[in-house]
Order: structure tokens, then C-alpha cells, then sequence
């Protein structure tokens, strides 16, 4: 779970505090490359902590279970946040490159890039209000295996802020020969560092 990655994204709300809660009920191995589903982990809840800023009581909850759909297994993973809901005119346009609305910081390609990803595995993603509640939910769906997984990784229970930026170093980057570099990057924390290491 991309923890440090979310916190990198929390660091400019003082005063934030945001909390996870977890409802983990699926047993199945997700068939999922782990780097590109860990892209779609930060691009979802870095959106919702921009989103939730200093709110009071702000609530990140993340939730899944095995589903079977045209007698295939899927692992469904809903993540919810208890932030504005969406206006119903733009909920099918969330997922198009360059829509962007709500957010001081982005390009629009963050969604766009979920849904790519999601694709490419042969699942589903959809965005909707929670009914009767404030907030909104990310539904993905994605292949599973029949094996069973093992939880043994420690998961976020909040982000606050005085976080500490990690910068990367021109020693990091180890730039060599006569190349160009086009460094395409949607959190304004990663893109950030990477213009402090070349500059």
C-alpha cells in the first residue's frame, strides 16, 4: 500500500489530519501488475486529500470483496472519502484526459490514467456520490486468481501534517550521454522534487 506516497501528498494541509478505515473482506489474489495498481492507489487518494484539505473529521475508507461476474472472479475495491460529492453534469467526464474541476493543483490526466490502467487489465472502474451521505466512491474491479491472499502488510491509520519531503539528488537522477528527458508526472509533490534535482 502506497503509505509514503500518501503522506507526500498530505504535506501541504497544516493542520490535516486524515483518517483510514478499512473493511479488507476479499480473499483473492488480484491478477494486477502491483506498480501500475499502486499508481491508481495515488492517483485516487492523493485527488481525495487535495480534496478533503483541512476538513474536520476527514475519513478516507477503503473496502473490498470477491465478486463473480459472467463466472469470472473479480476483486472489487471501493475507496471512499467523506469530501464534496461530485456535480452529477461531470460524473461522466471524470475519467477523460484533462477534465479537471475542484482542485488547485493537476492536469486531468490522473482519472484518465486510472482508467487506463484499470483497462488494460481487463477490469472496470465508475465514480458515483454515496447516496444519502456526504462523500463519494470509487468502485475498481479487477481479475482474480484462485489463490488466496496474505495480509501482512501494515496499512495507514491516519495522515497529519509536519511531514517530511524526501527531495531526490542529482546524484539520484545519474543523467548521462546526449539524451532528452520528458518527465511526465500528476502529483505536484513528485514533479516538485524532480525539478529541485535537475535544476
Amino acid at each position: 500500500f502506497p503509505s509514503h506516497d500518501i503522506q507526500l501528498s498530505a504535506h501541504e494541509y497544516s493542520g490535516a489530519r486524515i483518517n483510514f478505515e478499512y473493511s479488507i473482506n476479499s480473499k483473492y489474489l488480484p491478477l494486477v501488475d502491483e506498480e501500475r495498481m499502486r499508481r491508481v492507489f495515488v492517483n485516487i487518494i492523493s485527488n481525495a486529500v487535495e480534496i478533503l484539505g483541512e476538513a474536520e473529521k476527514a475519513v478516507i475508507s477503503i473496502s473490498s470483496c470477491d465478486v463473480i461476474d459472467k463466472r469470472r472472479r473479480y476483486v472489487e475495491i471501493a475507496i471512499a472519502n467523506n469530501g464534496p460529492s461530485f456535480e452529477k453534469e461531470d460524473i461522466p467526464f471524470l475519467f477523460d484526459p484533462l477534465f479537471t474541476k475542484g482542485k488547485n493543483q493537476g492536469t486531468g490526466l490522473g482519472l484518465a490514467s486510472v482508467k487506463k490502467i484499470i483497462d488494460l487489465h481487463g477490469g472496470s472502474v465508475f465514480a458515483e456520490n454515496i447516496c444519502n451521505e456526504r462523500g463519494v466512491r470509487f468502485v475498481l474491479k479487477v481479475p482474480a486468481s484462485t489463490v488466496e491472499e496474505k495480509k501482512d502488510c501494515d496499512l495507514p491509520q491516519f495522515i497529519e501534517s509536519k511531514i517530511q519531503v524526501v527531495e531526490v539528488t542529482k546524484e539520484d537522477i545519474q543523467l548521462s550521454g546526449d539524451y532528452e528527458y520528458v518527465y511526465i508526472e500528476d502529483n505536484y509533490y513528485l514533479r516538485h522534487s524532480w525539478l529541485v534535482a535537475v535544476s
